[in-house]
C-alpha cells in the first residue's frame, strides 16, 4: 500500500429543517454577522425567501450579495471579496451550486490574505485561514461545499484553472433536501452527471487510498441510483439527500486525488464559458471510462456492481464494459447531449485544447492520474469521439 493521508477540512451538518441546520453551522464557526451570496436567479426563488427568513428567525444578521455569475471568473471573485469586506461580516454563507460555493471560497481567502484570485492559482498558495465559509448546496454535483479546490475561469488564458489548498475547505458544509425542490431539470442533470465524473474518476484514479476509493465507490453508487428519480421529482426528498451525500462522497474522494481524462477533456472544451462544464463532462465521461478499460478493468467491474448492473456469470471484462455502456446509456436517458459539435465546440482550436488536457493531465491536482497515462493522441482520439458522439459498443 502507498503513503497516504486525508484531512477533511468541513464539518458536515444533514439537517431536514434549514432553521435548525443554520442554528448548529452559525454555532460552530461562533459568528455573528454573514454576507449571504448567491446568483440572480436563485434569489428570485422561494428556498431564498425561506434562506431569508430562517436566518431571521434566528436572529443571525445578514447582508446580501446576490450577483454570483456562473463559471465564477477570476475578477467576478474580486468583485465578491470586495463586498465581504465591506460588509463587515465575520462569515460568509454560499446559497447555491459550485459557482456561490466556490465564489465564496475565494472570497474569503482572498479577504484574509490580500491580492486578487490569480494570485492563487496552483497548489498551497494560501498563507493564513480564511473567514469561515457556511456552504448550503442547492445542487447536487460539484462537491464545492467540502471541496478543497477552487475552480475558476482564468479571464486571461480563458480556460478553467484551479486553487488548490487545505484552506479551500469551507468551515461548514449544510446539506438540506427540501432546498433542492424546484431545482431546474437543466442543472440537476448537469450537476449530476459531472457529480458522478467525480466519484467515478476518483475511483479509478492511481493515487487513490483505500480512504478515497471507498468513498467515491459508494458516491457513484449512490448517484447512480438516484439520479434519475431526482431530476424527474426534485421534491422526493430521498432522492435529494441520496444525490447530496453521493456528491460529497464523490468530491471527498476527488478533492485529494484529482480527476483524469474526462475532466481533463471537460475543463478545457468549456473553459471559455460557452459550454456548461457538467454538459462537457457528461459527454467525455463514457469515452474515459472507455480509454481505461484495459488499464481499470478490475475498478470499472466493481462500478457496474455498485451500479447493480451485475449478472450472473459476467467476467471482469464484461463486467467492466457494463459500467461503461451503462454511465453512456445514463447520460442518454437523462436527456443530455451525446456529442460537442451540437454544444457548439469548434475544432479550429482542437490542437490548442488537446494540449491544455494534456497539460492538466500533467499538472496540478489531474497530474498522472489516470491508469491508461495518456498522450496527444489519446486525448485526439477522445476528443474527435466525443465532438462527432461515438456511440460506444463492444
Amino acid at each position: 500500500m502507498n503513503n497516504f493521508e486525508y484531512f477533511l477540512g468541513s464539518k458536515l451538518i444533514f439537517n431536514n429543517d434549514l432553521k435548525e441546520g443554520l442554528k448548529e453551522a452559525r454555532e460552530s464557526v461562533k459568528a455573528d454577522k454573514a454576507l449571504l451570496i448567491t446568483d440572480p436567479g436563485l434569489a428570485k426563488l422561494p428556498n431564498f425567501k425561506a434562506l431569508r427568513q430562517a436566518m431571521e428567525e434566528i436572529g443571525f444578521a445578514f447582508e446580501e450579495y446576490l450577483d454570483v455569475r456562473p463559471l465564477p471568473k477570476d475578477y467576478t471573485i474580486d468583485d465578491c471579496a470586495k463586498a465581504f469586506k465591506d460588509s463587515g461580516a465575520d462569515c460568509i454563507i454560499a446559497f447555491g451550486g459550485g459557482s456561490a460555493l466556490d465564489t465564496a471560497k475565494g472570497a474569503a481567502i482572498i479577504r484574509t490574505n490580500g491580492g486578487q484570485m490569480r494570485d492563487y492559482f496552483g497548489v498551497n498558495k494560501v498563507k493564513r485561514a480564511p473567514y469561515p465559509v457556511i456552504g448550503i448546496p442547492t445542487t447536487a454535483g460539484s462537491g464545492a461545499e467540502v471541496s478543497r479546490v477552487i475552480s475558476v475561469t482564468d479571464s486571461q488564458k480563458n480556460v478553467k484553472d484551479q486553487v488548490m489548498d487545505r484552506a479551500c475547505c469551507p468551515a461548514v458544509a449544510l446539506y438540506v433536501p427540501s432546498v433542492l425542490k424546484g431545482s431546474p431539470r437543466s442543472v440537476t442533470t448537469t450537476a449530476g452527471i459531472d457529480a458522478l465524473g467525480h466519484a467515478v474518476e476518483s475511483y479509478l484514479n492511481i493515487k487513490g487510498s483505500p480512504v478515497t476509493q471507498a468513498v467515491s465507490l459508494m458516491g457513484a453508487g449512490m448517484i447512480y441510483k438516484n439520479i434519475l428519480s431526482f431530476v424527474e421529482d426534485t421534491g422526493n426528498e430521498d432522492a435529494a439527500a441520496n444525490m447530496q451525500i453521493g456528491s460529497t462522497l464523490g468530491i471527498m474522494g476527488a478533492g485529494f486525488t484529482g480527476n483524469i481524462d474526462g475532466h481533463c477533456v471537460a475543463r478545457s472544451v468549456g473553459g471559455s464559458g460557452e459550454i456548461n462544464h457538467g454538459a462537457a463532462v457528461a459527454v467525455a465521461l463514457p469515452y474515459c471510462m472507455e480509454f481505461n478499460l484495459n488499464a481499470a478493468t478490475d475498478k470499472l467491474a466493481n462500478l457496474a456492481k455498485e451500479f447493480g448492473l451485475a449478472k450472473d456469470g459476467m467476467s471482469q471484462m464484461e463486467l467492466a464494459q457494463q459500467a461503461v455502456l451503462g454511465v453512456q446509456k445514463l447520460r442518454d436517458d437523462l436527456g443530455l447531449c451525446g456529442n460537442y459539435k451540437d454544444l457548439g465546440m469548434k475544432l479550429d482550436n482542437l490542437d490548442a485544447m488537446i494540449e491544455r488536457s494534456v497539460y492538466f493531465s500533467q499538472n496540478g491536482s489531474d497530474a498522472y492520474a489516470s491508469p491508461g497515462n495518456p498522450d496527444f493522441e489519446d486525448f485526439k482520439k477522445m476528443y474527435m469521439d466525443g465532438y462527432n458522439g461515438r456511440v460506444i459498443s463492444f
